[in-house]
This record gives structure tokens, sequence and C-alpha cells, in this order.
């Protein structure tokens, strides 16, 4: 069984090397695809690193030989900020030595998915703005990536150019970096119209234009972004020889920066599936919370506000408050930590987890501890949880070790937690960067999302289900580190309560115990344009009894295959799970083609093997096929 299970594994390796034999002789390396570099051109280089500074800014400048395709983040806000280059591979060394002077404490820079490159700038101390955005040639200079870092709310910071002699703090220009010049300095950042984020934000694309120029002095008027995507998805279910959908989904995001210390980011949703299979019904899932829930919300359309939030900052915290998504960990396929926001199970856990994620009202503030640590916290009002599948739909919950294997008769209504000051979540994370080391401690008190479910006799002799949320205390942690080409990371979570269904009426039908869940991960890059990852999860249960559907111990691996052809133009990705206790698996396959910069076509499939009692066998008939698109505007 486990050969047979495995045995895709050596399947989409030779599929890959296939494939890149193919890409590297395909007509895409004869012509440049629309606004992408030509597939036969080598990957951006990054040719030097410039520093400069002036009194409460300091900006960092990487001279590239192409438009750079980027994204930022900031895994511990403030005081540390990625970026990914996604097509960099090449990047100069800097010494520590230059950066002598300035809040800059290290850059360094690691392979970053299959072909680019992250860049990681670790700070003195936490910051409450940066700003990064990319310019066109102009100047004398070339493509430039550029960061800027600010020491206090940039109308405080005095707009003028950051010469060579501003910049003699930085240490000596030596090898490919050199300090920023007059030129470098006249355009871009606070002086020149573009605005700071807060430490915590994130921005991706090829740079930023404000809505007007810059008040006097500096200061920033109304800057109005607009933006969003449109995909177009297409599943077929092979098992059943039918349309499981065909999803139009939008997602328009408009931005709003009032001053220079207030941003304010809306997201809507609207989607349309012409065939309706995966539900809800035509009603609005009881799930939601009043506040939350989806204006409109059936098997062939959603009308909702998906996120609207206020980024600002407060004398050295940043906070965020409004409906959003907050992120515990990163694991791939299985949550562990990552239970802060619900998620919709509407297509089980195929869907990307930024889509299929729920996100709430809540209130999120930053607080910088130190050099390195940082203190987030927590106050989430909201009471809305997982929205399952319909008992009727393609991924609706079948195995028993989620409902309880009897023969029910009748389903209750939900009772849902609805009152936002006595039923809302409250947490933290600690976070901080020790000797090399990622680290977190988190910890939540909430309400499980998923609803437990008790089953009681009623006097005719009827068997009925009663849905309800019960409580629970979640103490975890994660860590990580970058060990040549090899990142090793993991999350450990303890539950206090957990409710596990069982085939008897004793206690309704529930049977408790805490939790223990851990992955470990390992991130291998044997190539810049190759990605392989593994991953062993682990549940333990210490109370566990013999009438529980599922093992007191449960074990579970994923494989990680990703690959990117023709200097990032085609992309593949091949995710398995396999359950050890179950035998059933799982196997994602994807194979995606940007035809542009801002249009990407995919095709893939989803398969699932294993018997009902399974986690993934319970879908063994719901196998599919994909087809989709997704253009950003």
């Amino acid at each position: 069984m486990v050969l047979r299970q495995l045995g895709w594994l050596g399947a989409i390796l030779l599929a890959a090397q296939g494939f890149a034999s193919w890409a590297a002789t395909s007509p895409a390396d004869a012509e440049s695809a629309p606004g992408l570099q030509s597939p036969a051109a080598p990957p951006l280089a990054v040719a030097a690193v410039r520093v400069g500074t002036v009194p409460g800014r300091t900006r960092v400048v990487f001279d590239l030989d192409g438009v750079p395709r980027f994204h930022v983040s900031s895994p511990t806000p403030g005081d540390r900020i990625a970026i990914d280059l996604h097509n960099v591979q090449d990047m100069a060394a800097a010494a520590a030595e230059l950066f002598a002077g300035t809040v800059v404490e290290r850059l360094h820079s690691v392979p970053d998915g299959a072909s680019g490159t992250r860049v990681e700038l670790d700070l003195a101390r936490a910051l409450p703005y940066f700003d990064v955005f990319s310019l066109a040639p102009g100047h004398g200079r070339g493509h430039r990536l550029v960061v800027d870092l600010y020491d206090a709310a940039p109308q405080e910071v005095a707009p003028q150019a950051v010469t060579e002699e501003a910049a003699a703090v930085a240490g000596k220009a030596a090898g490919p970096v050199t300090a920023v010049d007059a030129a470098d300095a006249a355009v871009g950042g606070a002086s020149a119209g573009y605005s700071a984020m807060p430490a915590d934000g994130a921005e991706s694309g090829a740079g930023r234009l404000s809505a007007q120029p810059p008040a006097a002095g500096g200061r920033q008027g109304v800057d109005i972004s607009f933006s969003g995507i449109v995909e177009q998805e297409w599943a077929y279910a092979t098992g059943r020889h039918r349309h499981q959908k065909f999803e139009t989904l939008i997602e328009p995001r408009v931005g709003v920066k009032l001053g220079d210390n207030l941003a304010v980011t809306m997201i809507g949703r609207i989607r349309l599936d012409a065939v309706g299979d995966l539900g809800p019904d035509e009603r609005r899932p009881d799930n939601y919370s009043g506040a939350s829930a989806p204006w409109y919300n059936s098997g062939h359309a959603e009308l909702s506000l998906r996120e609207f939030y206020a980024d600002f900052s407060l004398g050295r915290t940043t906070w965020r408050i409004g409906k959003q998504q907050v992120i515990w960990g990163q694991a791939d396929g299985i949550k562990v930590l990552d239970v802060v926001n619900p998620q919709s199970y509407r297509e089980f856990i195929l869907d990307e987890f930024d889509d299929s994620r729920i996100p709430l009202w809540m209130g999120n503030v930053n607080l910088p501890l130190g050099d390195n640590g940082n203190l987030q916290l927590l106050w989430i009002p909201d009471t809305s949880y997982h929205e399952l599948a319909d008992l009727t739909a393609p991924f609706a919950a079948r195995s028993p070790r989620l409902v309880p294997p009897l023969p029910i008769t009748a389903v209750a209504g939900t009772d849902r937690p609805d009152d936002p000051l006595r039923d809302g979540d409250f947490g933290f994370q600690l976070s901080g960067f020790v000797g090399g080391w990622d680290l977190s401690l988190n910890y939540l008190y909430h309400y499980l999302d998923t609803p437990v479910l008790p089953v009681r006799q009623l006097p005719s002799g009827e068997l009925l289900m009663a849905p309800e949320f019960r409580r629970s205390h979640l103490l975890g942690g994660t860590f990580s580190t970058v060990l040549g080409n090899v990142t090793l990371r993991g999350e450990l979570a303890y539950n206090t309560d957990t409710f596990q269904p069982v085939a008897e009426l004793h206690n309704a039908a529930i049977a408790e115990s805490p939790e223990l869940s851990s992955v470990i991960g390992l991130d291998w890059l044997p190539k810049a344009d190759i990605l392989v990852s593994a991953q062993w999860f682990n549940s333990y249960l210490p109370d566990h009894t013999a009438a529980m559907a599922r093992d007191d111990s449960e074990q579970l691996v994923t494989l990680l295959y990703q690959q990117d052809f023709a200097n990032a133009v085609w992309n593949f990705r091949a995710l398995g799970l396999y359950s050890a206790n179950d035998g059933d698996s799982l196997l994602q396959l994807k194979l995606s083609y940007w035809v542009s910069s801002s249009l990407k076509v995919w095709l893939g499939a989803d398969v699932f093997s294993g018997t009902r009692a399974g986690l993934f066998g319970q879908y063994a008939a719901e196998d599919r096929m994909l087809l989709g698109f997704e253009y950003g505007f």
C-alpha cells in the first residue's frame, strides 16, 4: 500500500524533468511573453547595493538589469523586512560594515522558490514606517528597487537629497556597494509623493504613484489606488463525469492613504458559479456572525466585503483595526497554528488558504520589544466559524472521524455564540530573532471553529444531532532557521480541549481529549529554480479511548515539488499528502503559464485515494481536472 501511494512521487519527478526538457526548446524561448522578459534571457541580477542616509531616513537601493517582480512582507513587524525578488537569481554581496551607522544591522539573501531570491534586512530597532518601490531607468541609472526606512512619520523627514557626503556614515563605498546619489534621491520616497506604509504592511508589483503630489513641506495628501484580480476556474469531476464548478471570482481592492499615518484598505468579492453544486444552499450559512456574513451567498453567487481595515501607528505601536486575516504558521496543506481565522471548506482543503480563509473583524496591535522582538495582541469580537460544505455537496464531511457514525434522523440549528464581548476570542504572539532562529510563542483563547456534534435520542427514538461550539485554549510556537540551501521549520500546538465523535450515545456521542499537534518541515533548494519541501505532521490525543474513530497518534507526511521553467514563464507544482494511519492520500498537480505579467493560465488536477473512513479517502469519488486563468489589474 505504501509503495503504491508513494508511486506518484516518482511520476512527479519524471514528469517535471520531461517538461523541463520540452520547455527548454519550446517556442516560448524564441519570443517574449507580453510584459515579461524573453524566456531565453538570463534571470535578473542585482549589480550593486547602495546605501545613504538623511536625518530620519535610510535609503537602500538595489541596481538591477531589468524590471523586478517583487513582494514585500515583514515576518517580524517593524524590525525585519523581507523582499521576495521573483525573477532575480544573482545578488551581490553586501558587507555588514557598509551599513555602519545606519538602522540596518544586516542584509543577506537566500534562494527563494524556483527562480527568485529573498532579501532580508535586519534592523537595529523597530521602525514605524518603511516603503519599497521600483524605479524605471533615468537620471543616469538603470532599473532600481528602493527601500526607504523611516525613524519617524514621513512628514518629519527632511525632503533633501541623499548625497555621497550625507551617506558617509554608511561606510566607504567598496566593491559593489556604493552610496546613494542625488539622482536616486530626487525621485520616489516621501520627498516625491510616494507614500510610506506601516511597518507590518505588504506590497507587490513594480512601483506606485500617488494620486496627487505631496503638500508643501513634504506632507502628503490623499493617495488612492485601485487594483484587483479576476479569476476564472472550471472543474470537471472525472469520477462522476459531471461539471463540478464553472466559477468566476472578482476581487476589487481599493487603498486610501490619508496623510502619513492612516491607510485604509477595502477588498470586495463577487463569486459567480454557473454550476452551483458546491453550495451553500439559498440561505446565509449560520457559521457567520451578522457583521461578517456575505451580503448574499448561495451556490451560484456570493457578494461580500472580504476585508476592510485601517492601518495606523500610535507611538511605537502599529495598529490594524477592521476585517482582516492573521496568519500564524506556514505549513503546507494542513494547519497546525494557522487557526486565528476560520476557513471555508466548500472545496475541502483544495483551495488556496488565502482564498478559503474567512477574514474576521478584530483589533491587531504590534508592539516592538527591544531590538529583535515583537508582541502581537489580538482581540476578535467576530463570532464567525468554519463554513462547512452542505450535507449534499461534493465535499460534505463523510468520514466517521468527523461526524458521528450513527443513524441520525434529524439535525437541529447550530447553537452559535453571538455576543461579541462575552464570546470574543483573545490571543497573542511573542516573536523574535535569536541566534539565527526565528522563534514565536503563541496563545489563543477561542471557540473551536469546527462545531461539536452531540447526538441525543428523542422520546420517539429518533437521533437528533444539535451542533454547538465550545471553547479551548491553544498554546504553541514556531521555529525556523536557514542552513545553507535548506530551511528547517516547525510548529507545535497544544489544545486543551478537542471533541471527537464516537459510535455510542454515552456523553452525547462525544469523547473529549486534549490534543498535541506538531509539524516539522525541510525546504530544500537544490537549484535556484527548484524547491523540494517535505513535512511530517503528528497529532496525539492523551485521553484517547477505543470508541474514537481515529487513532491516539496520527501521522501525515507531505511532499511538495515545485520548479520554474523558461525563466519562470512556466511553473510546475505538485503537492502530495499521505496518511500513514489510513493509507489514503491527496495529490494536487498544477502547471501554470504566465501569458503576461498580469495574466496567468493553468491546468491542474486533484486526485484522492483511500477508503471512506479516511480524511482524504472520503472524497475518492471526487477526483477532478482544473482549467483556469487569473488576471490582475
